[in-house]
């Protein structure tokens, strides 16, 4: 199994974990794409493995952004505590966290000062509803133990990763148990078309375009994303439009106000700042000065 070397260059690892550059900010240790196999390729975004001998864990993580992912989160030798809003959930060592579609920032860190390594599968909007057969509105800006949304064959995926040793063999594993459940769920080409033409225009979308795409009404391209993701074709889209430019914004941070990057996805500067605010917590300002 191929892993890629970690990446060095500080700019494009803030948007690795969860699309956002939190990891990079108070984590000293490395960070590994792992290569995903070629039957999942198109409904998982990536695999991560997160490794960090703990000491930079005392002041938490900063905010995680969303990104339009639904991710599973495996803590493999320490918990993982998560914060959203005043709700606190605790995710145990060797079980599988379900993280749902989030459409506000949330914090995370570890409980103890010790090795943490932390897997995490990012889903994109389509493997999302195709691996985890659920109504997902009921999962938005929540955390869930995995084992309580799909039952039994989580446990046992669970108790398979806990008495494997080898961390590499632990991702083979997880990965052969998610080509495994594929299948079982039948492609909604509706859907997917919706999604594919939000992603493939970085979405700059309006809603009328997908009900004259489809042949649908607004209503029932909403009730269909809620569904299959937790959140409407609207909110999705201004998820992946702000994920598409804070990318930019990140990688050519000076004086990018000035450079009006965002003028590609957004219309004036004031819509960017909301929306700005609205996903990352804070101001521009803010956020370079924690950078």
């Amino acid at each position: 199994m191929n892993i890629t070397p970690g990446i060095n260059n500080i700019n494009s690892l803030r948007i690795v974990i969860f699309g956002t550059r939190n990891y990079i900010y108070i984590m000293s240790a490395s960070i590994q794409n792992i290569c995903v196999m070629p039957g999942l390729k198109p409904y998982v975004d990536d695999i991560l493995l997160v490794e960090s001998d703990g000491k930079d864990f005392d002041c938490g993580l900063d905010i995680i952004e969303p990104d339009g992912t639904v991710k599973l989160a495996i803590a493999l030798n320490n918990r993982i505590q998560n914060y959203y809003e005043n709700n606190t959930f605790i995710a145990q060592a060797d079980r599988v966290t379900m993280v749902g579609m989030f459409d506000s920032p949330f914090k995370m860190e570890a409980l103890t000062n010790c090795k943490t390594q932390l897997l995490i599968v990012r889903l994109n909007a389509i493997g999302a509803y195709r691996f985890i057969n659920i109504n997902h509105e009921s999962s938005v800006n929540k955390f869930h133990q995995f084992y309580d949304v799909l039952g039994g064959p989580i446990r046992e995926l669970e108790d398979l990763l806990a008495n494997e040793k080898n961390v590499l063999q632990k991702i083979i594993k997880l990965q052969m148990y998610l080509q495994g459940i594929f299948g079982k769920v039948a492609p909604d080409l509706i859907f997917d078309h919706c999604v594919n033409k939000i992603i493939g225009t970085s979405g700059s979308i309006a809603l009328k375009v997908l009900e004259d795409d489809t042949g649908y009404s607004s209503r029932w391209l909403n009730m269909k994303f809620k569904q299959k993701i937790g959140m409407g074709p609207k909110s999705f889209a201004s998820i992946i439009r702000f994920k598409d430019v804070f990318k930019k914004v990140v990688t050519q941070r000076d004086f990018y106000l000035n450079d009006r990057i965002y003028l590609d996805h957004y219309y004036d500067q004031a819509h960017f700042l909301k929306d700005f605010k609205r996903y990352s917590g804070q101001t521009p300002s803010e956020f370079y000065s924690k950078s």
